[in-house]
């Protein structure tokens, strides 16, 4: 099965370290974009689109989907909680960064009797507007929002959004602080266990100076290596699954790495 990697949290990725390990590991590289022909893309996402690398994911497929409801309800939840936290630390609203997200990522007007049909809380577009999380000048669809917001809001988004697809999605990014917000360490419930891999200095890394043609060319000629290195990576994901022991976990890591 093809594996993609949505970008969080913007339309664009700029040609960075990311986007290049990125265009080597993964088959298909994607991000949430607001509509369809949309006409603002980035020479590196017009290029990984003419490559057949690059799909865009829309809104309004999650919001005319079987999981607009809880998504609605995540966002709602979420951000009462993050008022709370903020009367509780009695932080001044107007001195509070703001961030753009253009509107058709948000309920749009029209999805509102979709909305109500398939029983979802009130429209989010709405309880932004009552909030006043938001502020619409009429500048091409984009909003104002607050950046705390936005960030709560394209979090959920992204996490809600992979449902939709077929495809083997990870979310990724290349901001640390997004990376903090989207994967948050948490302790392990009571018959649960957390486990953390990290891979660190193993794998070739495409240098900046190295174009993409280059890279694909690259990752052509070693397809089949790529694709043994996945299989070997699920085949440890699978048998940690099935560990009920610490020392069973540390058998399977240890195996893993003579392996390696």
């Amino acid at each position: 099965m093809a594996q993609t990697i949505l970008y969080y949290p913007t339309i664009n990725i700029q040609d960075t370290v990311w986007l290049r390990n990125a265009l080597l590991y993964w088959d298909n590289i994607s991000s949430i974009v607001p509509y369809d022909n949309y006409p603002d893309f980035s020479p590196e996402i017009l290029y990984l689109q003419k490559h057949g690398i690059y799909k865009p994911f829309f809104p309004q497929d999650l919001f005319s989907s079987e999981h607009a409801p809880a998504f609605t309800e995540a966002i709602i939840d979420k951000l009462e909680r993050y008022s709370k936290r903020l009367s509780a630390t009695h932080m001044a609203t107007q001195n509070r960064p703001s961030v753009r997200v253009h509107r058709d990522k948000i309920y749009a007007p029209a999805l509102h009797e979709l909305i109500h049909r398939n029983k979802i809380s009130p429209d989010l577009l709405r309880f932004f507007s009552d909030r006043h999380y938001i502020n619409d000048y009429n500048c091409g669809g984009w909003m104002e929002i607050d950046a705390n917001i936005a960030s709560i809001y394209m979090k959920t988004l992204a996490e809600f959004i992979v449902k939709c697809y077929s495809e083997d999605i990870v979310i990724g990014t290349d901001k640390q602080k997004h990376l903090n917000q989207m994967y948050t360490y948490d302790r392990p419930r009571r018959s649960s266990a957390c486990i953390s891999l990290v891979l660190e200095n193993c794998l070739p890394q495409p240098a900046m100076n190295i174009g993409f043609e280059e890279i694909l060319d690259f990752k052509s000629r070693h397809k089949d290596e790529l694709y043994e290195f996945r299989k070997k990576l699920r085949e440890f994901e699978v048998s940690l699954t099935r560990c009920t022991e610490i020392e069973e976990i540390k058998f399977e890591t240890e195996r893993f790495k003579e392996a390696w």
